[in-house]
């Protein structure tokens, strides 16, 4: 089944073919004015605690 298939490959025949990924035009400017993103493991890590906590 196309388009009911969760990885990001198609088939062509029986061929994979890879499907390019989409960047939405915002990403490409941000990345051109020189942002980076930040990944906040360690806050993720706290609030997932807090929330073990609360159960």
């Amino acid at each position: 089944w196309y388009g009911s298939n969760s990885n990001s490959y198609g088939f062509y025949g029986s061929t994979p073919v890879e499907i390019p990924q989409f960047q939405n035009p915002s990403h490409t400017l941000l990345q051109q004015n020189g942002f980076t993103q930040q990944v906040y493991l360690k806050y993720k890590q706290q609030c997932l605690d807090s929330k073990k906590k609360d159960y």
